[in-house]
């Protein structure tokens, strides 16, 4: 079990919002091994809890953007066909005759 000591919380960690923009910055893997040491002075099962984080977060934001832009490209393609399937609705062009003269 990991406890921290009351009069010094980890800064990276001390409150909800510092802890999620840490986690974001970790997802972009900038800074990693500064946040990895920093964790070691804490405990050594956070190197396994980073190396574990990494690639499943990065297969969920992945997974997330690639489902919706599939949504994206689905929606995009039946409009389209919709649009071409679908009868024209408006005015009925008469076809011009042409008068001959003699």
């Amino acid at each position: 079990m990991v406890t921290f000591d009351t009069s010094d919380p980890p800064t990276n960690f001390s409150n909800v919002g510092q802890a999620m923009l840490t986690m974001f910055v970790l997802l972009s893997l900038e800074n990693v091994p500064t946040y990895i040491q920093a964790g070691q002075e804490i405990s050594d099962w956070t190197v396994l809890f980073y190396v574990s984080y990494a690639p499943v977060a990065s297969f969920l934001i992945l997974s997330l953007s690639s489902g919706s832009s599939s949504i994206r490209c689905r929606r995009a393609s039946s409009s389209t066909s919709s649009r071409r399937s679908a009868p024209r609705r408006g005015r009925r062009r008469t076809p011009r005759t042409i008068s001959r003269s003699p």
